[in-house]
């Protein structure tokens, strides 16, 4: 990939990619004080001076989720070695390799542990998150994959890292571009914090109408009552070969699987129509009970036939309604009663069609399951216009960072 300063006027070509005639460029150990945190075994999971430490998955990009903090024993003479201190910065060295974030003294003390390296800044010319902004625009670039060993997963060693480039425009300059980028992260954060607020405001919303015991006017039926299963096999030409997945709902298997799983199967595929509904029965995080969809982005498609497929069977059945009461996982709890005997091999919960098809539901007049159905689809549309924003916010950013991190926008100081 062609480097857009290649042989501009007043620009050099240096190990991370071509600069500024003015900045420099040097090996990340020349620059910093790199090290690797102490070694997670069964003897430091207990001991007299537990200590709470980092983890890996404790460190994002440009924050820390503090929500799960283990600790672990740290002897005396260790204390000085992994104690972090107010600017440290933290690098994944596995997993997402480059992750990082600098370090505030959220908690006091605060060690970490060997799946990171702490980089400590002992030149007074090196802005912390000017090196952090660096890293995350270098995990991006193709050139960080000849610092990258892989196995199973990929490895940033303190090797591999201490002769990482970087490229140091003066400091000035770095720290004007480091806070051009905090202040984008904040607006971003605020819009993540915004998107969130809705979606909980919307689950709440759900939980407040669905999971009363009692409605007035709300008729009690089953499954069987209010919906026909549907298992017409699908025709060999069907053009969408569909799959579920617990965040999306229905996803093409080219997307999901960048190939069509389907394979001698397809032949026992159902084919499902725009309006009707799929449960797929595997458990997830997000629905461990497993997660009914209502198909809507496609006319038609081919879904795999472990799936119990179902349409409303009478006038008393607004579909868009029934979108969202199935979404909120409103029948976790009779599901939970039928699915006693754990998780087949397969990853499929243990559910026959009878018992679920016999489940029961509660079914509101028609011209309240509209209303409902308008307000949650509202709502979505609200969440949907934020998230448009917040992703158009990060595609901008990235592009900001390529053109500050690389000299090619330059910024007064």
């Amino acid at each position: 990939m062609q480097d857009r300063n290649e042989n501009r006027t007043g620009y050099k070509k240096t190990k991370a990619g071509w600069i500024p005639d003015e900045w420099g460029c040097a090996p990340a150990g020349s620059l910093l004080d790199i090290q690797l945190g102490k070694m997670l075994s069964q003897k430091s999971r207990s001991g007299d001076n537990p200590q709470p430490y980092l983890a890996n998955y404790n460190v994002r990009w440009g924050e820390f989720d503090l929500s799960q903090v283990q600790q672990m024993d740290f002897y005396e003479k260790e204390i000085y070695k992994y104690e972090l201190q107010y600017g440290d910065l933290l690098v994944c060295e596995g997993g997402e390799v480059g992750r990082c974030a600098v370090w505030e003294d959220q908690i006091k003390p605060c060690y970490f542990q060997k799946a990171l390296h702490r980089v400590r800044f002992s030149n007074g010319d090196l802005d912390a998150y000017y090196i952090m902004y660096f890293l995350h625009y270098a995990t991006s670039s193709p050139r960080m994959a000849f610092f990258v060993g892989q196995s199973s997963i990929s490895h940033f060693t303190r090797e591999q890292f201490t002769k990482f480039p970087i490229a140091l425009p003066p400091f000035p300059e770095q720290k004007k571009i480091a806070e051009i980028l905090c202040t984008w992260d904040s607006a971003i954060d605020q819009i993540r914090k915004l998107v969130a607020s809705k979606r909980k405001r919307k689950k709440a919303l759900m939980q407040r109408f669905f999971e009363r015991t009692k409605n007035p006017g709300w008729k009690e039926m089953t499954l069987l009552q209010s919906f026909q299963r549907v298992q017409r096999v699908a025709p060999d030409d069907v053009e969408n070969i569909l799959s579920i997945t617990a965040k999306l709902g229905f996803v093409h298997q080219n997307d999901k699987f960048s190939r069509i799983i389907a394979g001698s199967n397809l032949p026992k595929y159902i084919l499902l129509k725009k309006g009707e509904f799929a449960y797929n029965k595997g458990n997830s995080k997000i629905y461990p009970q497993g997660c009914i969809y209502l198909l809507e982005e496609y006319e038609q498609g081919a879904v795999p036939n472990i799936y119990f497929c179902f349409r409303p069977k009478t006038d008393l059945i607004h579909a868009p309604f029934f979108k969202y009461y199935f979404e909120n996982g409103t029948l976790n709890r009779q599901l939970c009663k039928l699915i006693n005997t754990g998780v087949r091999n397969d990853g499929l919960l243990n559910i026959n069609p009878r018992d679920f098809f016999h489940l029961k539901i509660l079914v509101p007049p028609m011209e309240a399951q509209r209303r409902l159905a308008e307000m949650f689809s509202t709502a979505d549309q609200d969440i949907g216009a934020s998230t448009t924003e917040l992703v158009a916010l990060e595609k901008q950013k990235q592009g900001l960072m390529q053109k500050l991190l690389t000299g090619e926008m330059r910024v007064k100081t």
